[in-house]
Order: C-alpha cells, then sequence, then structure tokens
C-alpha cells in the first residue's frame, strides 16, 4: 500500500520438504535495530528444525507485523496471510510491526526506506542468531515498499537465499506516482482534463520536495488547509503539528521515495527472484513496472528469476477486481486470492526440485 494520495541458482537444498509440517507455533520476539527495539513474531512449523525461514517487508505506511494500517480496510492482514500460510509449509515466517507502530519503538514518520531496510537487515541478523534457523536459506518477501527493501537489501547482504516481491516497482517515486495518479483516475473515470490537473498539483508539490522548497510545501499545506470548510479544518495549533509532521516525512521518506529506483538494486541482487506483478494495479501500473524490471535482468548477470502477472488482481492482490482502483479494495473480500500462495510455494517447489 503507497502512503501517497491513493501514496525478488535459488537457495541450495533445503534439508526439510516444504509440505512436511502442518502446525505451527508462535513466538513472540523483540530484536535491535541500532537504538529501535523491534517486536514481531516468529511462527515455527512443527518438527524439528533448523527451518528455513523468510522476512516478511510490508508496503509503506505505518504497518503492524500483520500488515494491517490503522483505519484502513479492517481485516486485510496481508503479512499474516503468508505467514499463516508458508508455516505449515515448513517455513519459520518472522513478521514485525514497523518502527513507531504498535511495539516496537521509534518515530515512522521521521524514517526513509534506507531506515526501514536497516530494520530488514536485523531482522535477519536475528534470525542468524538462532539454532533453529537454517542460516543458508534465509529469504524476503515484500509487497510494495517492501519489495524495495528486498531489492535493497539483498542487493548487498549475502545472507539473502531469495527474494520475492509482490507489485514491486521498477522506476523511481517520482515517475511511478505519475503513472499512478494517472491510472487511478482512469480507473475511477475522471477526464484527461481532470487527470492533468491532478498531475500539475502533484508535479508542484513533488517538485518542492525535490528542490527542498520547505516554505513552499507549508505554504500549500496552509492553502489547504484555508480551502477547507470551516468546521473540517484544523484548529491552528493542529494545522501547525500537522504540517511540521509532514515536513519531516517529506525531508525523509518522501524524498528519498522520488529520487530511489529499486531497478539499480535489482540490477545487483544475485540470489534467485521471484516477482509477482497484478493485472490491474494502479498503484504500481503493469505496463509500467513489469518491462522495466524485465528488461533490467535480462541485462543482468541473474538467469534465476521469474516474472508472473497475476490477472484479474489489484495492488492488494485480491479476487473479483473490475477496476484496480483503490476505492474499489473495500468493496473486495479482505483477502488474497488464492493464486497468489499458490503461486508463491510452486516456485518454491520448483527450486527444490532444481537445487
Amino acid at each position: 500500500m503507497m502512503k501517497i494520495l491513493f501514496v525478488f541458482a535459488f537457495i541450495t537444498l533445503f534439508c526439510l520438504p516444504l509440505a512436511q509440517a502442518q502446525d505451527i507455533r508462535a513466538e513472540e520476539v523483540v530484536f535491535q535495530s541500532g537504538e529501535i527495539t523491534l517486536a514481531g513474531t516468529l511462527t515455527l512449523p512443527d518438527g524439528e528444525g533448523p527451518y528455513p525461514a523468510v522476512v516478511l517487508l510490508s508496503g509503506s505506511g505505518g504497518q503492524n507485523r500483520d500488515g494491517e494500517v490503522e483505519g484502513f480496510f479492517p481485516g486485510y492482514r496481508p503479512s499474516r496471510f503468508l505467514a499463516e500460510a508458508l508455516t505449515p509449509e515448513g517455513f519459520a515466517v518472522l513478521r514485525y510491526d514497523e518502527r513507531g507502530i504498535g511495539q516496537s519503538t521509534g518515530e515512522h514518520h521521521a524514517a526513509s526506506t534506507a531506515d526501514f531496510a536497516d530494520d530488514a537487515e536485523a531482522a535477519i541478523a536475528y534470525l542468524l542468531s538462532r539454532d533453529d534457523i537454517d542460516p543458508q536459506h534465509i529469504g524476503l518477501i515484500g509487497h510494495s515498499e517492501g519489495a524495495n527493501i528486498t531489492a535493497m537489501v539483498a542487493a548487498r547482504n549475502p545472507n539473502v537465499a531469495f527474494a520475492i516481491a509482490l507489485a514491486g516497482s521498477a522506476v523511481n517515486g517520482y515517475d511511478l506516482l505519475i503513472a499512478q495518479t494517472t491510472a487511478g483516475l482512469e480507473a475511477a473515470g475522471a477526464s484527461a482534463e481532470e487527470i492533468e490537473a491532478a498531475l500539475a498539483m502533484g508535479r508542484a508539490e513533488w517538485d518542492m520536495v525535490l528542490n527542498e522548497d520547505w516554505a513552499g510545501l507549508d505554504a500549500l499545506s496552509r492553502q489547504i488547509f484555508a480551502a477547507m470548510p470551516e468546521e473540517q479544518r484544523p484548529a491552528p495549533e493542529v494545522q501547525d503539528e500537522l504540517i511540521a509532521q509532514q515536513e519531516t516525512f517529506a525531508k525523509n521518506w518522501f524524498s528519498f521515495f522520488l529520487t530511489y529506483n529499486p531497478a539499480d538494486d535489482w540490477a545487483n541482487v544475485t540470489a534467485p527472484v521471484l516477482a509477482i506483478y497484478a493485472e490491474l494495479d494502479t498503484q504500481v501500473p503493469l505496463e509500467q513496472n513489469f518491462p522495466k524490471l524485465k528488461a533490467t535482468f535480462q541485462a543482468g548477470d541473474n538467469l534465476d528469476y521469474s516474472l508472473v502477472v497475476l490477472e484479474g488482481t489489484n495492488h492488494l492482490f485480491q479476487s473479483g477486481v473490475k477496476t484496480g482502483a483503490p476505492e474499489e479494495y473495500t468493496t473486495l473480500k479482505p483477502e488474497f486470492t488464492p493464486d497468489l500462495i499458490q503461486t508463491i510455494t510452486n516456485w518454491l517447489d520448483e527450486h527444490l526440485e532444481n537445487y
């Protein structure tokens, strides 16, 4: 889930067959990422270890260990869905509250994707410290921004044995926002004039961030507050607090997001990669990102990559999708299409057979 407007030779041999375990155990765990304490849940298969393991990396917006964003789509818990599907298949699965969320410390709005990548490496280090985890078989699965984090970490950390990206972008954030805004508004039935007006307004804000024009960003925010109906307008002191938080967010997460291109990191990933896209995704549009990532791998040395498109799905990998617009999310069941889990486990099975 994006937090702006709307805003992946596999591992050598697994010792544990995927279908061996049927029951799972859950442990509440804490680990350190610098001065940040991260709290999460580690689910473990039944039977003896050491187990292959997966770290789950959630998308943008402050998400807890289940992948939930407060106030957004109750019941949709993507990280929990993945953990409960993969642990019975023989994987230990670690998911955690993002910094500043739930039981984890820190300030979420003051962190960038690079900070979240440091947290992901801390999660890997924690797994490496456990005797019941196979240190040769630790992988990452990331959704949306989590896919970007997966690319960053897999490109630099030799302990990453495989990488799975779900709805991950392959262009910089500025270009993504243009395509995202256009696709979302088209799906909602907006006219060409309305789309161009929205893009102009968006570019004005994005350019301020790129140019570090914080005074201009402040003024723009105050104009927006002033245009609101008086009964809906926050008190002046609340406006000041919100604007200060926005500036902190813009200087950290958003400025990094606008210029970071995950394809640059994917080009340096040597571990096996599975990238899954959604056909009707309006937040990470297929037609923009799928060919970019495919070209990145075709031009590189990593021959073990698979790119898959799930038909009739949206950014959240739901079924029954008609438009793919974010407004449609809550009209659909808060669950994955079965094809998503099947695609992941099939890929893992194939690699078990080949290595």
